[in-house]
């Protein structure tokens, strides 16, 4: 078949995809876009098609690799970056969605619903910093809080107790790799316990 025959042949394969997806019969959309692609795999709007109807059929993995494949057809095709950024955005990849809306709002700053689509992806990117911040000085207190200060010796119950904050994540340090230290020891050579544990009463006096 010819280059151009196998042209016109995909696009009728496509316009067949469109209608069946118009009607949300997305697996035979999918079935005929699939066909167009192979009478050409280089068209970029074809696969950015096909990720809508895998978008449909909450086939994400796929939806991602045809929205990331249009781009690389294409870098300039904008609806490939909103299917990215979607199929990203249902796969909990917030950040990798947020750069691809920032391209589309960019491109198109008139368009209503990209912007809100930004702004959510936006708003859930910094939920999620703010909540692993949170997470992180949980875990900081909770290691301090198991910590037997009562039995420190002074200088170390001094830090704890008067220095600021840096000093206090330094002995942290080095209160828990000491412990790494014992923990690994007593599960690997449990013969070695009493010499590990001179050599950490050494270091940490």
């Amino acid at each position: 078949m010819a280059e151009e025959e196998r042209s016109v042949q995909a696009e009728k394969l496509k316009e067949k995809a469109n209608n069946y997806f118009k009607e949300k019969d997305y697996e035979n959309a999918i079935k005929y876009y699939t066909e167009a692609l192979d009478l050409n795999p280089s068209n970029a709007i074809y696969y950015s098609n096909r990720s809508l109807a895998y978008l449909r059929t909450e086939c994400y993995g796929y939806a991602l690799a045809d929205a990331t494949r249009a781009l690389e057809i294409d870098k300039n095709y904008i609806k490939g970056y909103y299917r990215r950024a979607t199929s990203n955005m249902a796969l909990g990849k917030f950040k990798a969605a947020l750069k691809d809306y920032e391209t589309v709002v960019r491109v198109r700053p008139n368009d209503k619903d990209a912007k809100m689509k930004y702004q959510e992806c936006n708003k859930i990117v910094k939920q999620k910093a703010f909540e692993r911040a949170i997470a992180s000085d949980e875990l900081k207190r909770s290691v301090v809080d198991s910590l037997d200060i009562e039995n420190m010796s002074e200088w170390m119950k001094l830090i704890f107790l008067v220095a600021p904050p840096p000093v206090r994540q330094f002995l942290l340090f080095k209160t828990e790799f000491l412990f790494f230290i014992l923990s690994v020891t007593i599960k690997n050579q449990p013969s070695y316990e009493p010499l590990t544990l001179c050599l950490i009463k050494t270091i940490g006096s």
